[in-house]
């Protein structure tokens, strides 16, 4: 019975990866529920893999199948770990339990098909001959990560750009509000100052005319008093 399996490649360029994409598409948009990924090429999964992977895995979910993935080395199963693919998938480790794993999620086999207990391999389990430690520092280069982190910094980076603006803004402000208000209390000082000095000056000159005045009728007595003698 055929079954609906995926490979991914060691060497996948932009062509093949949008291959990828299309097979995926595919299968989420055919009838079967169940889809096999075979990485047996790989020795490390990268970020646009694992794209593909999490768009397949999805895409099962949605149609309550299952995808089932051969990860035959200890790297791969690391990083299947450590972004929780074993929990959402069925998990591998050689050709014979993928085929046994294929059959067994696929609906339409007979249960003769089914292999014996013992490389019947579970969702959120590795079966495998070789041990596998426990992951807990592990982490994967995601490519959605790296967007958001880089999405994170850079609008860190424009609200600090825009709290300096504002901040250079509201000392300039502050600095011109100062000095206008020192250039408004010097003009009124001079202004007083001009009115007192106008003030001065119009009382000297009232006072100059009067005293010419009087000096001017005191000599025109003077002289016709003489003239009468």
């Amino acid at each position: 019975m055929s079954h609906n399996i995926i490979r991914i490649l060691k060497e996948d360029n932009m062509s093949s990866l949008k291959s990828l994409y299309g097979e995926v598409e595919r299968f989420i948009a055919g009838p079967k529920k169940n889809a096999g990924f075979d990485l047996s090429q790989l020795s490390i999964l990268r970020s646009e893999q694992i794209g593909v992977l999490v768009k397949a895995v999805r895409g099962a979910e949605n149609k309550h199948g299952r995808i089932i993935v051969l990860a035959s080395n200890h790297a791969l199963l690391e990083i299947l770990r450590a972004i929780d693919l074993d929990k959402k998938a069925v998990i591998v480790q050689n050709a014979q339990a993928f085929k046994a794993a294929l059959e067994e999620q696929d609906p339409c086999t007979p249960s003769s098909s089914f292999v014996p207990s013992a490389t019947q391999i579970k969702p959120g389990s590795i079966k495998s001959t070789d041990p596998v430690a426990p992951l807990h520092s592990t982490s994967v280069p995601s490519t959605d990560k790296r967007a958001r982190l880089g999405l994170f910094v850079i609008s860190g980076l424009l609200l600090l750009f825009l709290l300096t603006a504002l901040l250079i803004f509201f000392l300039q402000y502050r600095a011109n509000a100062v000095i206008t208000q020192q250039t408004l209390e010097t003009k009124t000082r001079l202004e007083c100052q001009v009115d007192s000095l106008s003030l001065i000056i119009n009382q000297y000159r009232e006072e100059e005319k009067l005293l010419k005045e009087i000096g001017l009728d005191g000599r025109t007595k003077g002289a016709s008093h003489d003239g009468k003698k």
